[in-house]
């Protein structure tokens, strides 16, 4: 399968489907054991996360499987037999031998996709879990970002995301962490976040957690997977000394993306006037089809701690198009002397989704 892992789809005893990693995959042994803790946590937390387990992969079948192999360039190495880690498929692949999770969805009607388009993200039925999954991320202190799957059981149904890939979880313990690693990288997700009480009930349920709990979630780890005896206790100790520090990381998440958040298309729209002198009439922002408008946009401040919104007329090339339609180019400049030359239009970055192309 895809990932850096190479992991790879079994069926086991049980009847279900397993992204199996192994023991020498080129991220590393710990992965397996940050799985299978991340996971034990996620749940405790409340979040929607693949289900982990323990899985023993025999070295017959290995050796007569010639597609389990690790690829190390420029060699190939088999896959390393005995305890794995496997996180269960969400599609029934089983054909019901077996399957007892209430959560699998029939193979007929399945939709599994690892990313889905902006306009769809706001539909997710438990889209507020993200904010959930950033105060598990931040606890745990994971440097590889938000990974999820979005599983729809039918057509007509909306997605739900479904946590997947732990194994860099608590490695920002013993690395130079920085809170956006934790990050989902699809923004639209936090937009509705407007204080801390958003990271509500996820925030106070790590900050109630014990160590008794922390202990019962990593049972069951098998030794090999820590090549040091001492790496799990000291890793608990963290866990539990970090949980009171949270907060604080939500805190310098937020400002280190104070000018970007201003950028969503939602934030304008909420902040801010147009008015369009190609259609002569005033809405919101969200109404301007902005992509592909001509003329001039005139944005005013709505709120004086806004940063104000510099609109200046720039014509913009679009493949397959003749003649070039001009486009307005937005600019944001958090100094009152927008107007000045002088000062760089440093925004140009951030608003570059806005446009084809890229950077404006």
């Amino acid at each position: 399968m895809r990932g850096a892992a190479q992991s790879h789809l079994m069926r086991c005893l049980d009847g279900n489907c397993y992204v199996v990693k192994f023991p020498n995959n080129p991220q590393g042994i710990d992965v397996l054991a940050n799985e299978f803790l991340g996971g034990r946590i996620a749940e405790l937390l409340g979040l929607s996360v693949s289900p982990g387990a323990v899985v023993y992969v025999d070295l017959e079948l290995v050796s007569l499987s010639e597609e389990m192999y690790i690829e190390k360039l420029p060699d190939k190495i088999p896959c390393q037999a005995g305890l794995c880690f496997g996180s269960r498929f969400p599609i029934d692949l089983s054909n019901g031998l077996g399957v007892n999770y209430p959560n699998l969805v029939p193979t007929s009607h399945a939709l599994v996709h690892d990313i889905l388009p902006d306009k769809f993200l706001g539909d997710v039925e438990n889209v507020a879990e993200f904010l959930g999954m950033l105060v598990f991320d931040l606890w745990t202190r994971n440097t590889g970002g938000r990974q999820v799957v979005f599983v729809r059981k039918e057509p007509q149904l909306p997605y739900r995301a479904q946590m997947i890939d732990q194994g860099f979880c608590f490695r920002g313990y013993i690395e130079n962490f920085n809170a956006l690693r934790s990050t989902y990288n699809r923004w639209r997700v936090y937009e509705n976040v407007r204080s801390i009480d958003a990271f509500e009930p996820w925030l106070t349920l790590v900050e109630q957690t014990d160590e008794e709990v922390l202990a019962t979630a990593a049972e069951g780890i098998p030794n090999g997977w820590y090549t040091d005896n001492d790496a799990l206790r000291n890793l608990l100790d963290q866990l539990y000394a970090q949980r009171n520090k949270v907060r604080e990381s939500l805190f310098s998440l937020r400002n280190l993306r104070r000018d970007l958040s201003l950028l969503t298309r939602s934030s304008v729209a909420q902040n801010v006037q147009c008015v369009s002198t190609v259609y002569g009439r005033t809405g919101d922002a969200s109404d301007a089809c902005w992509p592909r408008q001509k003329g001039i946009l005139l944005v005013a401040r709505r709120e004086r701690n806004l940063p104000s919104l510099v609109c200046l007329p720039c014509p913009l090339a679009f493949s397959g198009r003749t003649p070039t339609p001009k486009h307005t180019r937005i600019e944001l400049r958090s100094d009152s002397r927008a107007y000045d030359a002088k000062y760089p239009l440093s925004a140009n970055r951030g608003i570059a989704h806005f446009y084809p192309g890229g950077r404006r």
